[in-house]
């Protein structure tokens, strides 16, 4: 599984990106969340509503490639979104489908 942190600046830029994620990976699950940093001087601190984006999907389903396709979606996050880094990580999980 991996985990996509990003901030957009609209509406519209978020929903860009979900269907991205759905075009690309089949699916998503996205939870709303604060996210907050010191500005460039060090004296503010910027808050904004942020996501966290999860993608589970099988390795056969992008023929061993999850890890480049989630690069390339942090790439058209930092475009769309108007945002200088986009986060990422993967966990090793195993799902029970019940």
């Amino acid at each position: 599984m991996y985990v996509v942190l990003f901030a957009v600046d609209s509406a519209s830029s978020k929903r860009r990106i979900l269907k991205y994620v759905v075009d690309t990976f089949g699916g998503y699950s996205l939870t709303t969340m604060q996210g907050g940093w010191y500005d460039s001087c060090s004296k503010c601190v910027i808050e904004e509503p942020s996501y966290k984006l999860e993608i589970i999907t099988s390795w056969s389903r992008l023929r061993n490639k999850v890890e480049d396709e989630i690069k390339l979606l942090c790439e058209f996050i930092k475009k769309i979104a108007c945002q200088s880094e986009v986060y990422y990580y993967e966990l090793d999980v195993k799902i029970k489908v019940v």
